[in-house]
Formats: structure tokens, C-alpha cells, sequence
């Protein structure tokens, strides 16, 4: 299935909460295809845009989350390459950004299917000594997601050879499971810092000259920083938090005054606010509002007919 929007895509999601952040402009093409193996969820996510996110797993799942290749993601300070996984234990929180594009799997399973095995590890990013390891494991998954069987013995088939692969894979795991060389990315933990303070005052919309100041670093070099990182500066990023912050508070309040929206969000100057939504999600604040009324509408009239 292919969306307009990441909202739709994290709205099919199962086993954990995804909060994200989307910063690159324009419209959010999200394809996902997946499967429903009753003990296991599969699912293959392609988003082709630069997004920060934060999930909150369910207290009854495991999610092995595994990318398709390098495509600029990392977590926890973390860069994540084509010879890793992202385990998120039960109950468990991270967060991190892909920049520009992003294709992967993410293999949700209920915990009482999992071994005792599993238990070993954190939660968090880890590196497997054998990457083909993780290719079977990827070719099984598209395997399962191109097929149209739908029978209990054969769904059963696949849960097993998932279990088996998973099991595979986590006792393949290095020894130095947290490379200290990733966790030693001084500028991608400058970068989170700073980011992380430019969203708890985004209300005060701090001057990057205030910003290189508190963090002791030089204005070209927060930039380049953030270009990197993101493929923005951070004046860009400030005005992503912000039409951010203005979406979220339609989704939740999709019947406030627009005027009043923009007071509560803390903006101001709504002829300037419409022009960078629009710049960012192709559409005005009025716009938004009015698509997610009709995506309501469509919501209730699917139920009913159901």
C-alpha cells in the first residue's frame, strides 16, 4: 500500500507507538506491505523523507527492526549499517532520524514465542559477526510478504522459519555488541543535544548566534552540523519543529479555529505559518484541517459498513 502521508502508514502499524517529527518538505510518499502471522507481524516500510522518531514498544512484543541497506539511519547517537539490528524489548523506548530515504523491515513477535536466548541482550543496536545472516533473514521475510498463502499450516511453516532465522541472528551477535568507534560519533551526539534543546524551547525559537553560544560552537560549524546530519539548517529546523508542532495540534484538535491553533501552538503572524505548512505539506492549515475531516468521515462510513 502506498500513503500520501506518515500518519496513515504508522496508523497500520501494530506493537509499539511511533511518535515522529517529519523535517524534509513536501508530501511523505510511505509504502508498507505486510502480513499477519497471528504470534508475528511482518512488515516492509519505505518513507522518502528525512524524519526523527520516537517508539514506545507494547508490553507483550519484541521488535527486531532491520534496514534494507545504509540509508542514513541512526539511533541513539548510534549509525546503523547493513550488518545490524534495532532489538526493542517489551515495554521499551528509543529514538533517532533517517535522513532523506529509508526501506527496512520491522518483525513484531508476541514474547512468549521467543526464547529464553533473546534475554541476553539490550535493547538497542547490534552487530551481527555474519551478514548473511541477516540477507536470509530479509530474503525469507519478502518471500512471505510476496506470497498469497493464507493457511494456518503454512502461516505456521513461516513463524517457525522466522523464529529459527531470528534465533540464528541473535546468537550471531559480536561480542563487542556496542561498537564504542558508533557510540564515539561526537558530532551526531552534538547534533541530538542540540536538537533536543530546540524542541524544549521552540516556544522561545532561541537565534542559532544564542544557540552557538550555550553549546560553545561556531555558527558555520552548528550548520554544517546540521546539514549533514539532516540536510537543513538549523533555522529550517526550527521552522519544521514548529509547522510540526501546528500538525499535531490539528490532528488532536481537528475542530479549532485555525487563528486560535496558531495562539495555542504558540505562533504567530498566520499569513506567514500557512506559507511555510504549505512549503512543508503542500497544503495550508485550513487545508489540513479540512482533509482530516473528510479522512473522519471516511473512517466512520468504513465502520458502519463493516
Amino acid at each position: 500500500m502506498e500513503y500520501n502521508s506518515i500518519e496513515e502508514l504508522v496508523s497500520n502499524i501494530d506493537g509499539f507507538k511511533i511518535e515522529y517529527l517529519q523535517i524534509g518538505e513536501g508530501k511523505c510518499k510511505c509504502c508498507l506491505n505486510k502480513k499477519d502471522l497471528g504470534p508475528i507481524q511482518i512488515y516492509q516500510i519505505e518513507i522518502d523523507k528525512t524524519i526523527e522518531y520516537r517508539m514506545e514498544n507494547d508490553v507483550d512484543y519484541y521488535c527486531f527492526s532491520i534496514p534494507d541497506k545504509y540509508y542514513s539511519h541512526s539511533l541513539l547517537y548510534t549509525n546503523i549499517y547493513d550488518d545490524m539490528f534495532i532489538l526493542s524489548k517489551p515495554n521499551c523506548r528509543f529514538f533517532g532520524k533517517i535522513k532523506s530515504i529509508y526501506k527496512g523491515i520491522l518483525i513484531i513477535i508476541k514474547k512468549e514465542f521467543l526464547n529464553h536466548e533473546v534475554f541476553c541482550l539490550e535493547g538497542g543496536v547490534h552487530k551481527v559477526s555474519k551478514k548473511s545472516i541477516l540477507f536470509e533473514l530479509k530474503e525469507l521475510i519478502y518471500s512471505i510478504l510476496s506470497s498469497n498463502d493464507e493457511t494456518i499450516e503454512i502461516n505456521n511453516n513461516y513463524v517457525n522459519a522466522i523464529l529459527k532465522k531470528i534465533m540464528q541472528m541473535i546468537l550471531n551477535v559480536k561480542d563487542d555488541i556496542f561498537d564504542k568507534r558508533l557510540y564515539d560519533n561526537k558530532e551526531l551526539y552534538t547534533f541530538y543535544k542540540i536538537s533536543r534543546y530546540m524542541k524544549e524551547n521552540i516556544v522561545y525559537s532561541p537565534k542559532i548566534i544564542s544557540l552557538s553560544k550555550k553549546f560553545n560552537i561556531h555558527e558555520r560549524t552548528l550548520r554544517n552540523i546540521f546539514i549533514r546530519q539532516i540536510g537543513i539548517s538549523p533555522k529550517q529546523y526550527q521552522k519544521a519543529l514548529k509547522m510540526n508542532i501546528l500538525k499535531v495540534y490539528l490532528i488532536k484538535n481537528p475542530k479549532k479555529n485555525i487563528s486560535n491553533a496558531l495562539i495555542d501552538c504558540g505562533l504567530e503572524h498566520q499569513s506567514l505559518v500557512s506559507r511555510d505548512f504549505k512549503k512543508y505539506l503542500q497544503v495550508t492549515p485550513s487545508e489540513y484541517r479540512s482533509k482530516l475531516e473528510l479522512n473522519s468521515k471516511k473512517t466512520v462510513m468504513k465502520i458502519k459498513k463493516d
